[in-house]
């Protein structure tokens, strides 16, 4: 296919062709529901393409006319789950679309609509496991929306609903790799806005649980990278948390474990790039944690860094965890510190 060759503007006179032969049939017997569903699809289709390509603007557009078709044909027949999943699905394309524009108001309503389809179908079936996680998955959407309005409370009653949600699922299939991570996803969720409103003790509590779920995942399956990183990353959040309550020997501890998968990970693959540039967020947390005796991990770090940042290999990996220029500064800092404090006879502070 076009499309997932890059070639977005082969996709879109393609799938236009296809939509102009589908608007055509749907003109001449506008009482065929099938032409009007498959005109539905169509539009759908063709804005996923001009999603891709980056026109928001019209993939919006295309995104709504598809909804806008398919709801007399979904409310002439309220029992077809499949036209019911349908139209919550593009409420959430349009949903995403508006949140990319920066129009959350719209984006929760489109959010919320989609959740009420999604409770309808979850009361109606309650066993059944996929219409659950769809459910829980539209809590989240709404929680992460009211996160980004600053409405914390709002979005902590969202992300407490999924969790709920989650938490049965992974209870009723707990060899179900797949729920246990959603769980895992849901505690994390709860721990960010508790941290937000300033309940370190409670997002401890939530990063905890998250991070038993990696734990037994990582156990489970020693050679998954991913469960792996996971678990990282979830002793990282520990690790701030106990650093942030002034618990210095639990934060220590945490970040150490955290380094230990990261090396765990480099070992088995040395050209596991994003790996060996992760670690270098817990050697920072332990060179600043440990005080002098913390002069080493910053200078790991650093000779972690500076090879890659020679070759701009930097920014990359860095971009969504910290700038290489704030690593830079931060940590030759401390290390030349603690280079005055070795040569010093004054204490340390």
């Amino acid at each position: 296919m076009p499309i997932a060759q890059g070639d977005f503007a082969a996709a879109l006179k393609s799938y236009q062709a296809k939509q102009d032969i589908i608007s055509s049939l749907a003109k001449a017997d506008p009482g065929n529901a099938g032409w009007q569903r498959d005109l539905s699809v169509s539009n759908e289709r063709l804005g996923d393409v001009l999603l891709a390509k980056g026109d928001l603007a019209s993939a919006l557009a295309e995104y709504r006319l598809s909804f806008d078709r398919m709801v007399p044909i979904r409310d002439r027949d309220p029992s077809n789950a499949d036209l019911q999943r349908f139209t919550l699905v593009t409420l959430n394309k349009i949903g995403d679309v508006l949140v990319a524009q920066g129009n959350l108001p719209d984006a929760l309503k489109a959010f919320r609509d989609s959740l009420a389809i999604r409770e309808r179908l979850a009361k109606a079936d309650p066993g059944n496991a996929g219409w659950q996680s769809d459910l829980s998955v539209s809590y989240d959407r709404v929680g992460d929306v009211r996160v980004a309005q600053g409405q914390l409370p709002d979005a902590l009653k969202a992300f407490r609903d999924s969790l709920a949600i989650a938490e049965r699922l992974a209870k009723a299939d707990p060899g179900n790799a797949g729920w246990q991570r959603d769980l895992s996803v849901s505690y994390n969720k709860v721990g960010n806005v508790l941290v937000a409103q300033g309940n370190l003790p409670d997002a401890l509590k939530a990063f905890r649980d998250s991070q038993a779920i990696f734990e037994r995942l990582a156990k489970a399956d020693p050679g998954n990278a991913g469960w792996q990183r996971d678990l990282a990353v979830s002793n990282e959040r520990v690790g701030d948390m106990h650093a942030r309550q002034g618990e210095t020997p639990e934060a220590i501890a945490a970040f150490e474990r955290a380094l230990g998968a990261y090396r765990s990970l480099t070992a088995r693959n040395p050209d596991d790039l994003p790996s060996r540039v992760n670690s270098v967020v817990p050697l920072w947390r332990l060179g600043q944690l440990k005080g002098s005796a913390g002069r080493g991990d910053l200078e790991t770090a650093l000779a972690i860094l500076k090879p890659l940042a020679a070759a701009d290999r930097i920014p990359g990996y860095l971009r969504l965890r910290r700038s290489w220029r704030s690593w830079r500064i931060e940590t030759t800092v401390w290390s030349r510190h603690f280079n005055r404090k070795a040569n010093s006879t004054a204490p340390f502070v």
